[in-house]
């Protein structure tokens, strides 16, 4: 969520389960923090490095383009 809030990816208009990375450092930054934001103002600090790893892993299995419609 925090990925496509930030603009960091989006979907391919065709295949809408894969996800297609714009490779901008600072909207992947801004991503991170807004992940990061939302796990302290839920109170859930301690679940605060497993959203930064599931927010990193969804960043480095997305692509700079769709692998289905290449």
């Amino acid at each position: 969520m925090s990925i496509l809030k930030a603009k960091a990816a989006f979907t391919c208009p065709v295949h809408p389960d894969i996800m297609i990375r714009t490779e901008n450092f600072d909207t992947e930054q801004r991503a991170f923090m807004i992940a990061q934001k939302t796990s302290v103002y839920n109170d859930k600090s301690v679940l605060l490095n497993r959203v930064t790893s599931a927010v990193r892993r969804e960043l480095e299995s997305a692509d700079g383009r769709c692998n289905i419609c290449t």
